[in-house]
């Protein structure tokens, strides 16, 4: 079995190459662009970046945030992808440990970020995206890996909702992975909506 520093380290670090990827995805997706060739290119003079350049954070801190050819100042939302994508993904691993559910939590947490790149560019969620995702959410959940729709809520926020006719937390607070469980609920809902419209 994998020492638990060393997993959490290749998680992160698959972690940043997924973001590396991700970052693809928000630039390319949006314009129609193929997001697996040609490889990846500066955005200014549009040379070749040669795998040793193309290193997540590594390489940006190393060229001090620019191309190698050109010069040209590259984004810090880069890094800040790679950053994002492998701290959540070493979270999740935290969280749920080696198992089925820690898979599907990543699938889910690439996907909501290059959602959120996306839309945050050019204010739109590609259903090229959206609608798979959607489909393999509601799949997700019917098996016995998946939360489920009563699961949607966090586990504290149940007890006595029937009586009082509302929703309570026992504990007056819960963790961020619980608030992004009940966060489900909404998807389902919404995936609802949009099927139906």
């Amino acid at each position: 079995m994998t020492p638990f520093p060393v997993a959490m380290i290749f998680v992160l670090i698959f972690g940043l190459c997924v973001g590396s990827f991700l970052n693809v995805v928000v630039a390319r997706l949006p314009a129609g662009r193929s997001i697996i060739s040609p490889g990846s290119t500066c955005p200014g003079c549009g040379s070749a970046i040669a795998w040793y350049d193309n290193l997540p954070v590594l390489s940006y801190a190393m060229l001090h945030a620019s191309c190698r050819t050109c010069r040209t100042q590259i984004s810090w939302r880069y890094p800040a992808v790679e950053l994002t994508c492998g701290v959540l993904f070493a979270m999740a691993y935290l969280h749920f440990g080696p198992s089925l559910k820690l898979v599907g939590t990543l699938i889910l947490l690439s996907g909501l970020i290059a959602i959120t790149g996306i839309d945050l560019d050019h204010q739109i969620i590609p259903d090229v995206l959206s609608i798979p995702g959607i489909v393999a959410g509601l799949l997700w959940s019917l098996t016995p890996y998946g939360i489920g729709w009563e699961g949607s809520c966090p586990r504290h926020f149940w007890p006595a909702a029937a009586k009082r006719g509302r929703i309570r937390c026992r504990s007056g607070r819960f963790s961020p992975w619980e608030a992004w469980s009940a966060s489900s609920g909404v998807t389902h809902f919404s995936a609802g909506i949009s099927l139906s419209s």
